[in-house]
């Protein structure tokens, strides 16, 4: 073998050796554990007995435990929806710092990180408190990070900007921390309808057995057919999914309550009955439960002695008129 291309195996095998040390080298940084950013939150996300959260402008939503639940003091002790909370504890908990960033409080608002600002330059803020008293963490949120996940923080109080690597997800208002949850009745499990107007007029969607895809008017003259075979569904899988837009204790509704707009009696294959009772008040529709018998939480979730405000949509899906579904002859 000549002096080349012996100098040339030489060559690559230093270049196979470094390559191999670079991998390693790659291999065990990735290993390294990053510290975290709340490490006395772990082991004790059970232990939270209060979660304040204050995005931008918008008011501060406080969300409380009682007993194994979560619920808004605010809101007259409504349930809190379970994800977004568990969303936050989770990014939290599971945050570890991958970069410093600036400790000059000069800098913060560039970053989202200032205690007072315009939109873009005020934090959004974090508070947690602990069921033993232990101290509470008290925490900022910035701007997410310029390329791929995570986020600027820092707590209160201390001016360290740290680069995060998880996304602490914040929704901002109440009703998105509301369990808006009102129904939850699948439409196969539908078996009647009947919607009553305050003008006397009754529409009665149902069907047979169960393998009916379709429900039927029980109100259509003779001779006259649906404009299509599930022109009437709407009516009840309305009720698959409805959600609230707000809730308000029965007792403290603005309007009299004897004049419902409609109502209705909803009945499913396995002896369930649900009674409603919808208001119009201006422009918005309000619903109320009087009745439920024979259907679990989960397919009503709502609170007994509350009513919902529904979208405009919502009541129009369940306000439909003969002639609305019989469309034009």
């Amino acid at each position: 073998m000549g002096r080349k291309a012996l100098v040339l195996l030489a060559l690559a095998a230093l270049l196979l050796g470094a390559s191999y040390l670079w991998l390693q080298r790659d291999d065990r940084a990735a290993g390294e554990a990053r510290e975290a950013w709340l490490p006395e939150l772990k082991g004790r996300v059970a232990a939270v007995t209060l979660v304040e959260v204050q995005v931008g402008e918008e008011p501060a939503v406080r969300l409380a435990r009682d007993g194994e639940a979560w619920v808004l003091p605010a809101k007259e002790g409504y349930p809190a929806a379970a994800q977004p909370l568990a969303d936050l504890l989770k990014a939290l908990l599971e945050a570890e710092k991958v970069e410093a960033r600036t400790a000059n409080a000069q800098l913060h608002a560039r970053l989202g990180l200032a205690e007072e600002g315009d939109a873009g330059e005020r934090a959004s803020r974090v508070r947690i408190r602990f069921g033993d008293d232990a101290d509470a963490l008290d925490l900022r949120v910035g701007n997410p990070a310029s390329q791929g996940a995570g986020q600027l923080v820092r707590r209160a109080g201390e001016d360290q900007v740290w680069l995060i690597n998880r996304h602490v997800p914040l929704p901002s208002t109440e009703l998105q921390w509301l369990d808006r949850r009102i129904t939850a009745i699948p439409f196969g499990e539908v078996r009647e309808l009947d919607v009553r107007y305050a003008n006397g007029e009754q529409v009665t969607v149902f069907r047979e057995d169960r393998a009916q895809p379709n429900l039927s008017v029980r109100q259509l003259p003779a001779g006259r057919t649906l404009p299509f075979e599930a022109a009437a569904n709407g009516m009840a899988t309305l009720f698959a999914n409805l959600q609230l837009s707000d809730a308000l204790p029965l007792a403290q509704l603005p309007f009299d309550r004897e004049k419902p707009t409609l109502r209705f009696s909803l009945q499913t294959f396995d002896e369930g009955r649900l009674d409603g009772l919808v208001y119009r008040h201006g422009e918005e529709y309000w619903l109320s439960l009087p009745r439920r018998e024979g259907l679990s939480e989960d397919k009503v979730p709502a609170r007994e002695d509350w009513a919902f405000r529904i979208e405009t949509q919502h009541y129009q899906a369940l306000a439909r008129r003969l002639l609305d579904l019989l469309g034009n002859p």
